[in-house]
């Protein structure tokens, strides 16, 4: 009897840690991405304290492999969560991560499919990613759709494991501050427009400015940026094919300033505007 007791509780606790290698929301429900909704990060939770491996963690959010800063409505991203150690070789890693918005702290945006060895989960009316299991990959991307709405902040929190079956000598980080990203500013579609819609990031701007439009028609169409006192600083010729288009622009040597950013075929018009810093 003693020797099926024994066995029972070696069962038990393998079954437990197998599970909390299953990532923090589905074994605990609990956030531990250390956002303001986090009741504590997976190091100070006691799950992986021993402060092994020294790991850090980073996240960007990519447009087409390419990090960005801000975000156009509806447009889908890949969210990339790296955990890197800063001593030995971990044999596996896992991660947890959230958007949320507003000083409620609301869930922002939609998470894609999870991957193979990923999952979505809900806690508290906010979709978290996380890992289903532990993966030898220090690296973590799942798609995520964009909202209509303010600023975002994503919080993550990553996992360096020694993979021993227990939370003895492994490693936790967050990250030091959330990763902000912004609303790009995006024209509206008005009647007698040239494009249905047109969009740029950054904004404000530094160097290279990006933009996106949908257009109707294919056609070859004359890209003007202005001052607000109509002196045209800048011009040049863009090939446009029908439906969606990506051109950058440099703007590096413009003056810090407001201005505005015309598409015309000659003419049809569309425009917004844009700080460069």
């Amino acid at each position: 009897m003693k020797f099926v007791y024994t066995l029972f509780i070696a069962v038990l606790a393998g079954f437990l840690l197998l599970n909390n290698a299953a990532g923090p929301g589905l074994v605990q429900g609990e956030d531990r991405t250390g956002s303001p909704l986090s009741s504590g990060s997976c190091g100070q939770a006691g799950c992986h304290s021993q402060g092994s491996f020294s790991p850090s963690i980073s996240v960007e959010l990519l447009d087409e492999g390419n990090p960005v800063t801000q975000y156009e409505p509806g447009e889908s991203y890949d969210l990339k969560v790296t955990v890197t150690a800063g001593t030995g070789t971990p044999p596996r890693y896992g991660f947890q991560a959230v958007a949320l918005t507003g000083a409620g702290n609301t869930g922002a945006g939609t998470f894609g499919s999870a991957p193979a060895g990923f999952r979505t989960i809900d806690i508290n009316n906010r979709t978290y990613a996380e890992h289903a299991s532990p993966r030898t990959n220090n690296t973590f991307t799942i798609e995520w759709t964009a909202p209509d709405t303010g600023e975002v902040r994503f919080y993550a929190a990553g996992i360096a494991a020694n993979a021993n079956g227990s939370n003895n000598g492994d490693g936790a980080a967050t990250l030091g501050s959330p990763l902000v990203i912004t609303r790009a500013s995006v024209s509206a579609f008005t009647p007698g427009a040239l494009l249905r819609r047109l969009a740029i990031a950054p904004n404000p701007v530094e160097n290279i400015l990006t933009l996106r439009a949908h257009s109707d028609q294919s056609g070859e169409y004359l890209l003007r940026i202005a001052s607000l006192g109509g002196q045209v600083l800048h011009q040049s010729r863009l090939d446009f094919q029908s439906g969606e288009n990506m051109h950058t622009v440099d703007v590096n040597r413009l003056p810090a300033g407001v201005y505005v950013l015309q598409i015309t075929d000659g003419d049809k018009v569309s425009s917004t505007k844009f700080l460069k810093r």
